[in-house]
């Protein structure tokens, strides 16, 4: 029999080719699923060699997958003395690679995340049960399974491998008389990491010899989080079964060869390692046992002090056990706990298990209220909000989720995140004490915020401090404030449009504009809100999408610009050094500039022409023209070329007055288009043959704006035609020119 195709073929003589298949397969399952025990002195000296690996419980295995799944955190402040923390970390290859239904948590998640399993790594609050606490809609059942997922996988890795006590008796050591070449394995059902079987008395001198880095050691010996390690004992079971064979053999030596090491099955369907309960699970209080080979090692060790017995709780014992809502018989599981994770002891008849789980729930607000009022609970229920989404990237993500990439195209630039804003604008309170007390002054910043601050609020919590801030401002943004402001932010994204309300919203958009040949726009936004009923109207904050247009347009106007501006620079650079040179010359010279070789006459109106683009709104032009002259002698002509031999372009002022010159050009370069008949047509015809007939300057502007539109601001040919139709029909510039002077 041979393998073609992925199929058997049968030949007479190939039967050994098939036996040797199946061989291989058996054991590249067998490695796959590491079922393999070593023996203790192997164990010892991977623990030797890498012991904070192998010296690990529930709690820092859980930690060190976080960590695995997730890169360093990126502060973009790092360097601020105001800096509050306040990481983006990529939790991508956590919550959304190689999952069946990905999780978007935005940064403010991200960052409670990460906390909760930094503080459960230094053994902060690991007598605790954390439940994630968020409204229906959120993504919690999804973020939930996703992290089971990846807590699973990872433990399937030579860095995820947690190690539990496994026994092989020979019953000949014991007993010479016994000698049937049997030997009884047991598993430890509690998953105890083999360490614990040593004498507690024993275990740091044990540990200073095994550990050959005395820094290793000291952080062993001194760190909170592995403080378990001297006070845990092992399982009633494992313990038993070592006194027994201590008492028979007085030998440690002898007892610890049939201690073996195995790695830890974390399997959530089998219930092992990871345990997951919904609300409609039936109740159990399963105790497991064995009675056979309870009976054969009572009779082998002569002992009465083995119980093979332990509760369906040893199955997580250094494991996760999860409740997904907290509801229904959830709730009766819950208050069950309440001993169990706060001394750590479960009754077994009269057997006490020590159980170091680390358990997790998902908790509906509104179902705080089963728990929330026993006052011994409250102390041992640590709360990490998962909210709605709260800043637009992480919105849109979910949308290129659901929807594909091509979603991009389908809009005009910013307008996809303008949708994923008024959604945003939903969850958000529209007061904040924090905002208003640092931003007293914020009638200054009218072009930029709306009147709640949320526009502010979605870029602050996406880890943005705003380029448009003043620098008074900006120092003013102290860490207490910026602390202040995520402490805010927990009591943010419980209400509003949920993330199932959103996509259905987004798809409704798509559907209502998949017959248009133009991408959407903000107008198709705004009257799509309108269109909607009053139970989702009434949750978009007043004046918020007027605000957010104004915003929008303005931008556009300044991107139009930007794109008509065709002037050029060393053309600049000539007015500029021209305009300076002539300063010390009566009006009527003929000048020969020495810096560009060419010859033109002093005017009166060559000077108002390049002071049009500098001083385009002062009436005191003789001052500034003086000043101009003395620092042009003084500083340019007597230091900077004739001292430190710079080129005239690269001296201060001229390159002072280039950034001015061109900055007031951009200004005004819509004005001779606005009332352009002929410059409007043409751009109505630019997809038609009709384009070419129109004059050559008409054209090249057109094309060189449609370049710009595209290369800068990502526009497609026809959206750049279409904002630029846009802008000129409602005059925005003369609309928003106390904005955009």
């Amino acid at each position: 029999m041979s393998i073609e195709n992925n199929k058997f073929i049968d030949t007479n003589d190939n039967e050994t080719n098939e036996l040797e298949y199946i061989l291989e397969l058996t054991k590249q399952i067998r490695e796959k699923e590491q079922r393999y025990p070593i023996n203790f002195n192997d164990f010892l000296f991977l623990l030797s060699n890498n012991p904070k690996q192998f010296l690990r419980n529930i709690f820092q295995l859980f930690y060190d997958m976080v960590q695995f799944h997730v890169p360093y955190g990126i502060d973009e402040y790092e360097n601020d003395i105001d800096n509050a923390g306040f990481r983006y970390y990529d939790l991508s290859k956590l919550f959304i690679e190689g999952v069946e239904t990905p999780f978007f948590g935005d940064r403010l998640f991200a960052n409670r995340f990460m906390q909760m399993a930094e503080d459960i790594n230094m053994g902060i609050n690991v007598n605790q049960i954390y439940l994630f606490e968020g409204p229906p809609g959120s993504g919690k059942s999804t973020f939930l399974n996703n992290l089971l997922q990846k807590m699973q996988e990872y433990t399937l890795t030579e860095q995820g491998t947690l190690y539990k006590i496994f026994w092989k008796i020979d019953p000949k050591i014991i007993n010479k008389n016994v000698d049937d070449g049997r030997v009884i394995t047991y598993s430890c059902p509690h998953n105890d990491n083999p360490f614990l079987i040593i004498p507690k008395e024993l275990r740091k001198d044990f540990l200073k010899a095994l550990i050959k880095d005395n820094n290793v050691y000291n952080e062993i010996i001194e760190s909170k989080r592995y403080a378990w390690l001297f006070k845990s004992e092992p399982c009633p079971l494992c313990k038993s079964i070592y006194n027994s064979l201590i008492d028979i053999l007085d030998d440690p030596l002898r007892v610890y060869d049939m201690i073996y090491a195995k790695k830890i099955d974390f399997n959530r369907q089998l219930g092992k390692g990871i345990s997951v309960w919904n609300p409609a699970d039936n109740l159990i209080e399963h105790i497991y046992s064995n009675d056979i080979l309870e009976k054969e090692l009572t009779t082998l060790l002569s002992s009465d002090e083995i119980e093979l017995k332990y509760s369906y709780l040893a199955l997580t014992n250094n494991g996760i056990y999860a409740l997904m809502d907290i509801k229904d018989n959830n709730i009766t599981r819950l208050l069950s706990l309440h001993g169990i994770i706060s001394d750590g002891v479960h009754k077994v008849e009269h057997i006490e298990e020590n159980i170091n789980t680390l358990f997790l729930g998902l908790v509906n607000p509104e179902d705080k209220k089963n728990f929330i009022d026993i006052k011994s609970f409250q102390d041992r229920v640590k709360f990490v909000s998962i909210p709605y989404v709260l800043d637009a990237p992480t919105e849109v993500k979910i949308y290129e989720n659901k929807f594909g990439n091509n979603i991009y195209n389908l809009f005009l630039p910013r307008v996809l995140q303008n949708f994923a804003k008024i959604i945003i604008s939903t969850r958000l309170n529209t007061e904040s004490n924090i905002l208003k007390t640092w931003l007293k002054y914020r009638t200054k910043y009218e072009k930029y915020i709306d009147p709640d601050l949320l526009l502010l609020k979605m870029e602050l919590y996406h880890g943005r401090i705003p380029r448009w801030l003043e620098d008074e401002d900006i120092k003013g943004f102290k860490k207490n404030i910026r602390l202040a402001l995520l402490n805010e932010a927990l009591d943010e994204g419980f209400k509003g449009i949920s993330g199932r309300q959103s996509i259905s919203l987004f798809n409704k958009l798509l559907s209502s504009n998949e017959d248009k040949e133009d991408e959407i726009d903000m107008l198709n936004i705004i009257n799509f809100f309108d269109d909607q009923p009053d139970n989702i109207k009434k949750l978009i904050p007043p004046k918020f999408i007027n605000s957010l247009l104004k915003i929008y347009e303005i931008n556009i106007v300044q991107e139009l610009k930007d794109a008509l501006y065709t002037y050029n620079d060393q053309k600049i650079f000539e007015d500029i050094i021209h305009y300076l040179y002539a300063l010390s010359y009566d009006i009527g010279t003929e000048i020969n500039n020495p810096f560009t070789g060419k010859k033109y006459n002093l005017t009166n109106d060559f000077l108002i022409s390049i002071e049009s683009h500098l001083y385009p709104a002062t009436d005191d032009i003789d001052t500034i023209r003086l000043n101009l002259l003395n620092r042009f002698i003084t500083e340019t002509l007597a230091q900077e070329v004739e001292i430190k031999q710079k080129k005239w372009q690269d001296t201060k002022i001229v390159k002072e007055l280039y950034e001015i010159y061109k900055e007031n050009i951009k200004k005004a370069s819509l004005d001779p288009y606005l009332k352009n008949k002929s410059f409007r047509f043409a751009l109505l015809d630019y997809f038609t043959d009709k384009f070419a007939n129109y004059d050559a300057k008409i054209q090249e502007d057109i094309i060189h704006m449609i370049n710009v539109m595209q290369q800068k601001y990502n526009y497609s040919e026809r959206g750049a035609i279409k904002i630029a139709l846009y802008v000129i029909d409602q005059n925005l510039p003369e609309r928003y020119k106390d904005f955009l002077a």
